[in-house]
């Protein structure tokens, strides 16, 4: 089996930005099975606090995964 996830937050003055990934590999009972997974969203945030405020972000998601039994894929786009 190997994995590897991660998600990202960053902001600097309005401007906000949130990014995802998922990569695995392994098998199991169904055989080989993978999985690939992203997203990316970017936005402006309301200024009412220094470090808090509404936001509102517009990016893409997707995935794709699967073994011998089942087989799933997803794309948002845009996402909101």
């Amino acid at each position: 089996m190997f994995s590897s996830e991660g998600e990202q937050f960053a902001r600097a003055g309005m401007i906000t930005i949130h990014g995802s990934h998922r990569i695995a590999i392994g098998g199991g009972g169904a055989g080989f099975e993978g999985a690939l997974l992203g997203g990316f969203a970017g936005g402006l945030r309301a200024p009412i606090g220094e470090n808090h405020g509404p936001l509102l972000r517009a990016g893409v998601f997707g995935y794709v995964r699967g073994n011998n039994g089942f087989y799933g894929s997803l794309l948002e786009l845009p996402q909101l």
